[in-house]
């Protein structure tokens, strides 16, 4: 099966593809996603980039930046050099240019943050339709849609060190504020695989972060798609080694040459996601009483119910914490709650959503999210230390 999902897209049609990969929700968003196309988009974005930085974007209402970040992840790979995790990274770090939306860049430092993360093989623009809704809103506020390197937007750095782990995409994220001068985000908005970058967000600097909004997590175990492991990362070892790249260079036209390496991305991410490391940060999450919400789909084609169910009771949800919706849409009353009032951790179950919740529901889900955005956050009890290990709770 592994086989298929990584030779046959070197030779089939789109429309063949699709149909023979049943797991293939990833891979199918890969296909429909910029990093498939041609450069020519990423180009043309890059020739009207201005001084300031705004680029010309035709793929929806928010605008388009760039910002240089230099030194990207230098203090993970530090961090990494010490402790002998990895020895192989620069410790000076890597270089990015961040394509970034931004729907008020002429904020002051006062106004929300709400800060939006897509999924593996996506972009910003799988998070319109929500950001969209949130503005429609007339909230003030401030929201921020950066891209990860490798997808089309934001380019991979020159000599491919970025490694695309939870903790470097993490990194990226707080390099990116930092280098935009955002010091704090009142919401943090995290679709499909970025759970796991939300979650070492809070790990590596959770005073900065006040919220989070957990769309279609993906699973506190084994991804189907990565099934088996151990044969999987073997074949992508090989795939990756340059061997078979100068081969493919050379048989194969630069498009498809492109692809390839992108389809390998995917792999490459999800085949080393450490999943007992997620579910610690997850329930360091419930030990803080840290305000958050899970939205999940019953329906969602990349993650098997029963993973779901998983986080629904790793987080502690019971039902007088959860909000059922029907397959219109249409919430459910299942116990007898105060449902004007919002208690954290909670979670959204949608009998039909797929794993585009933000697409399907945006205005459910925009309207959980503003109010996580007017919660009233209260402070720690004991703060964390500087090792994350320290805590009690808020």
């Amino acid at each position: 099966m592994f086989f298929r999902l990584n030779i046959m897209p070197l030779f089939c049609r789109k429309r063949v593809f699709s149909s023979l990969i049943q797991s293939g929700g990833i891979l199918k968003r890969l296909l429909d996603s910029t990093s498939f196309k041609s450069n020519e988009s990423v180009y043309k974005l890059r020739r009207c980039c201005s001084n300031s930085g705004k680029i010309g974007s035709r793929a929806s209402k928010i605008p388009l930046f760039s910002v240089r970040v230099s030194g990207c992840c230098s203090n993970l790979y530090e961090y990494w050099y010490s402790t002998g995790q990895n020895t192989q990274k620069p410790l000076t770090g890597v270089d990015f240019d961040v394509v970034y939306g931004d729907s008020m860049p002429s904020a002051a430092p006062n106004v929300p943050v709400i800060l939006c993360l897509h999924g593996t093989a996506g972009s910003h623009r799988h998070l319109v339709p929500l950001v969209e809704h949130l503005e429609q809103s007339k909230v003030q506020m401030r929201v921020l849609l950066p891209n990860f390197p490798g997808w089309g937007f934001t380019e991979l750095d020159k000599f491919k060190i970025f490694g695309h782990s939870e903790d470097e995409r993490a990194a990226f994220v707080l390099d990116f504020l930092n280098a935009i001068d955002v010091k704090q985000v009142r919401v943090l908005v995290a679709h499909s695989s970025s759970f796991y970058v939300a979650l070492s967000l809070y790990k590596q600097s959770s005073e900065r972060f006040e919220t989070m909004a957990l769309i279609n997590p993906t699973g506190l175990r084994t991804l189907p798609i990565s099934k088996p492991v151990v044969i999987n990362r073997f074949i992508m070892k090989v795939i990756w080694s340059p061997a078979f790249l100068n081969r493919v260079s050379s048989v194969l036209a630069p498009r498809i040459e492109k692809f390839s390496k992108n389809v390998d991305l995917v792999f490459k991410y999800v085949l080393y996601i450490d999943y007992n490391k997620a579910t610690e940060r997850l329930l360091e999450l419930v030990y803080c009483n840290f305000p958050f919400f899970i939205a999940v789909s019953k329906n969602d084609d990349e993650v098997e119910p029963d993973a779901t169910q998983q986080i629904i009771e790793t987080a502690g949800l019971k039902d007088d914490a959860l909000s059922y919706y029907d397959e219109n849409g249409k919430q459910i009353s299942t116990t007898e709650r105060d449902t004007t009032k919002n208690i954290y951790p909670k979670g959204l179950i949608f009998e039909k959503g797929g794993h585009m919740l933000m697409k399907t529901y945006p205005k459910i889900l925009a309207k959980e999210i503003l109010s996580l955005l007017a919660h009233k956050e209260q402070k720690p009890l004991i703060v964390r230390s500087r090792d994350g290990t320290v805590y009690l709770g808020r």
